[in-house]
């Protein structure tokens, strides 16, 4: 067409017939651009075709993260209830007068207490895709602003998580070294018998339960363990209604 169009320009020019020529310039210049729009248009559809494939695959792989994350902060909270009872139950023999006390009752409280917090989610798709613009495919306002908050509340736990096990590391694991015996606690983790117990224990694990710097600790560690509680209920139904939207 093109070709054509420019053999009739020729053909004008040479027999001055400037008004026809200017006609078929123009007619040339409009079928250029129409060509270039409809390549444009054409290369636009392309575009979005392959962006959202890229947004599907970004989304479908967010919602397995997402799955695996909400099992992770399921099995915490199942945990951390059971720090919780254990710390309950300590706080209860504190103070009590009995006349006998049951080291290994002691010895499976003090356990649970001992609780390293560290819950661990994965979030290399969220960071991925923040990184290679993947992030940016969401189209949902808010589904971006749930993730954002998502990530500030996981670093705001991240932060608990911290401030727990330091107080677990330089207070509470250092009063018990000083005032009870551990060695007793690992050899009944072991099944060890009676008669290989600790040769120092003076069956007087029951004295700290009488000592106000003890009970402050243990109402520390509870309280700390509580609120990270109430954080993984908070942020699992933050990941399960981003699952639940996408």
């Amino acid at each position: 067409m093109i070709r054509y169009l420019r053999r009739v320009r020729k053909q004008l020019i040479a027999e001055n017939k400037y008004t026809k020529y200017l006609q078929y310039a123009i007619g040339e210049i409009v079928l250029v651009v129409i060509g270039i729009l409809i390549a444009l248009w054409i290369n636009n559809m392309n575009d979005r075709s392959t962006e959202r494939d890229r947004a599907d695959r970004f989304i479908e792989k967010l919602k397995v993260q997402l799955e695996k994350n909400i099992e992770t902060v399921d099995w915490h909270v199942e945990v951390n209830e059971l720090y919780y009872s254990h710390s309950e139950g300590l706080l209860n023999q504190i103070g009590l007068e009995q006349e006998v006390y049951n080291d290994a009752r002691i010895d499976s409280l003090v356990m649970f207490n001992l609780y390293d917090f560290n819950l661990n989610l994965d979030m290399n798709t969220l960071i991925e895709g923040r990184e290679n613009g993947d992030f940016a495919l969401i189209k949902s306002e808010e589904v971006s602003q749930s993730i954002y908050r998502l990530i500030k509340s996981y670093d705001m736990i991240l932060e608990r998580e911290r401030i727990t096990n330091v107080d677990l590391n330089n207070r509470f694991i250092p009063y018990l070294n000083k005032n009870y015996n551990f060695a007793n606690l690992l050899k009944r983790m072991e099944g060890a018998p009676a008669d290989q117990l600790s040769k120092v224990y003076k069956q007087d694990n029951f004295k700290m339960l009488f000592d106000q710097e003890f009970e402050n600790l243990m109402m520390q560690r509870q309280s700390l363990g509580t609120d990270l509680l109430d954080s993984y209920i908070a942020l699992k139904a933050e990941l399960e209604a981003i699952h639940n939207s996408l």
